[in-house]
């Protein structure tokens, strides 16, 4: 309370004041930087005060952007909470996590980026067999998860041992490529 005492002047006068104090909340995220389109993915994470202790039964709105979907969570008494999704096209994806605060606890918020790719696949062949020092040619098909070819997909070829090869090759307009390649030493690659 205030109170003022007044003058010769002026009147005397009181006024209450009431004042909330809350205490700092903040949260944790963890969750997955790349997924694949149309598989499930888990996002958890804590809510607490900043010394660490639990933010129990706090309620959370995560907003998913593009797209706006949305969704309510609710942590539990030791400030955990799960959040599962899933993305059915690829591109860059922001969760953005916010706690809106409470009578005791005022509000915090986090964001998750995540980026939903195209499942692929990729089959090779080559002779099991070769012969000298001849070349063998190696093929490949890049697919997307749909099984559809990948024209003009960059594709890393590695032979290991080490240094036998690494190169780069571009996929054709059917997704194919293929590599002539003469081995150092018979041996198993």
């Amino acid at each position: 309370a205030a109170h003022f005492t007044g003058t010769r002047l002026l009147l005397e006068k009181s006024a209450e004041l009431q004042l909330k104090v809350v205490v700092p909340a903040k949260l944790s995220l963890e969750w997955p930087r790349q997924v694949s389109v149309g598989k499930s993915f888990g996002l958890k994470g804590e809510l607490q005060n900043t010394q660490g202790a639990p933010v129990p039964a706090g309620q959370l709105a995560l907003e998913v952007t593009p797209g706006g979907g949305s969704a309510t969570v609710l942590a539990d008494d030791k400030g955990a909470f799960t959040w599962q999704g899933s993305f059915d096209k690829p591109g860059r994806y922001v969760i953005n996590v916010r706690f809106n605060g409470s009578g005791v606890y005022a509000p915090a918020s986090a964001v998750a980026e995540v980026t939903a790719l195209m499942p692929t696949s990729l089959a090779v062949s080559a002779p099991s067999k070769a012969r000298g020092q001849g070349p063998v040619t190696i093929k490949g098909v890049a697919r997307d998860g749909a099984g559809s070819p990948l024209p003009a997909a960059g594709v890393l070829l590695t032979i290991e041992p080490a240094g036998e090869l690494s190169t780069s090759v571009t996929t054709d307009g059917s997704g194919g490529f293929a590599v002539d390649h003469a081995f150092a030493s018979s041996g198993q690659y």
